[in-house]
């Protein structure tokens, strides 16, 4: 032992032969592993679910829980052996079954295939024992409590049986923070049952004003590591961007076929004719079509093909009237036109294909914006909260003044807020140079 109270272990030269023996050691494991799977291909290849394939497929999880093929193929076996098994020695199979997906989460704990499995299992045996998952859970989450695969899992299971409550998994998540606040997934499973477990309004606004309060002593304690951070931005809530039309054109295709296409400042995920009304003159066009991409789903530029000819009189032109309908466009986020668009554009029989003309909208008194959470579970916090917090970070800036997420949550609150343009931009700039990898990223933010 050193003076400074280390240990040393003198380092033993490892002789040529042993350096060999172990490459050899190694060769004959990777010459039996690449046997194995070239034998587990063919039988796949041939469609032989026996039981050599499914013990095949042991040999390789045990070896490799990553081989999502292996695991794939041996569903396949076992749906095929299950139909000529009664229900008893279902059972027994899909124990066995978790057995080996446990000893393959003792390899790897981060498994997505593995996980997937033992779902599969659960949902495939005919008695799942949802009291003994739990344990598993607890078991897997004692060790290893920021294992996300873990928490999603026990979220599916929650999902099938009633023995927790939404407030039992927020009093769970409450030790879990306690133990660790840097564990991430806490903070997430917590933000998943916060709402539900506390119904009432009043109760629910106690507990977030607390858990604010936990989040500064959080930041506080660990302010580089970013757990907390998300969760008070996800208490602080996100207001719903109204759904509204930027701008609308009706292009010409050839001689007499236009297609209307209109601009909205957030994707839609419903939009067809049904919201759409086209007038020229006393006649009202009613065959459209959307016209479909699969690279513009969900995009916020919309098309429609208009089916029916527009024919207009030579050397005049036509008033085109157009009608985007409230009650036909609804937003990714559920959120419908606050109001019907209603404009006009003028088509003249000079119009060369390819030619768009801009419709102008009448202007109409704007619907007050939404307010609530973009999650839908949590109100959008008064401005009082956002000053507070405000303070609060600002507090710690002072002792930790290179603070990447503390800065960075100052611009996003002083954004909200409105009024701190200039200090906002300072301080992008300060994260600049802290942290040059994302660089870009703060310019971005800056031109917001």
């Amino acid at each position: 032992m050193s003076a400074d109270g280390r240990h040393y272990q003198k380092k033993v030269k490892t002789s040529e032969e042993a350096q060999q023996a172990r490459k050899e050691k190694e060769k004959r494991k990777i010459d039996e592993y690449r046997a194995l799977s070239d034998k587990l291909s063919e039988k796949r290849r041939n469609r032989e679910f026996d039981d050599e394939a499914l013990g095949l497929t042991t040999s390789i999880v045990s070896l490799n829980p990553e081989f999502y093929t292996a695991w794939n193929f041996r569903r396949e076996i076992l749906l095929e052996t299950f139909k000529s098994l009664d229900e008893d020695e279902r059972q027994k199979r899909c124990l066995s079954e978790l057995k080996l997906v446990e000893d393959a989460l003792r390899l790897n704990p981060k498994s997505y295939w593995v996980w997937n499995h033992r779902r599969w299992t659960l949902q495939t045996m005919p008695r799942p024992d949802w009291n003994k998952e739990f344990k598993l859970l607890s078991m897997m989450l004692d060790l290893d409590a920021r294992n996300f695969h873990g928490w999603d899992y026990r979220r599916y299971v929650i999902a099938q049986t009633s023995n927790r409550t939404p407030k039992e998994e927020f009093e769970y998540t409450s030790a879990k923070i306690n133990q660790n606040f840097s564990n991430y997934s806490a903070w997430h499973h917590r933000s998943k049952v916060l709402a539900e477990a506390f119904p009432d309004d009043q109760e629910r606004d106690r507990v977030i004003q607390n858990d604010f309060e936990i989040v500064r002593n959080a930041v506080y304690t660990e302010p580089a590591d970013q757990s907390a951070w998300l969760y008070q931005r996800w208490l602080l809530g996100k207001k719903k961007e109204p759904l509204e039309v930027r701008k609308a054109y009706i292009m010409k295709l050839e001689n007499t076929r236009y297609l209307l296409v209109v601009c909205f400042n957030q994707s839609v995920k419903a939009f067809g004719s049904d919201a759409i009304a086209i007038k020229i003159g006393n006649r009202i066009i009613k065959e459209m079509r959307p016209v479909i991409d699969t690279s513009l789903a969900f995009c916020p530029v919309q098309r429609l093909e208009i089916l029916e000819e527009i024919e207009l009189h030579d050397g005049g032109s036509s008033e085109v009237a157009v009608a985007i309908l409230k009650d036909g466009v609804v937003g990714l986020n559920g959120i419908r036109l606050g109001k019907d668009w209603q404009g006009t554009v003028s088509l003249g029989t000079g119009m060369l294909p390819g030619t768009c003309l801009e419709v102008s909208f009448q202007l109409t008194a704007e619907v007050d914006s939404p307010t609530t959470s973009s999650g839908g579970s949590l109100s959008y916090q008064p401005d009082s909260v956002w000053r507070r917090e405000l303070q609060s970070i600002q507090e710690l800036v002072e002792i930790e003044p290179d603070s990447k997420w503390a800065l960075l949550t100052l611009v996003h609150i002083m954004n909200e807020l409105g009024g701190h343009d200039a200090k906002a931009i300072g301080i992008l700039e300060k994260l600049e140079n802290l942290d040059s990898y994302r660089a870009n990223y703060y310019r971005d933010l800056s031109e917001l």
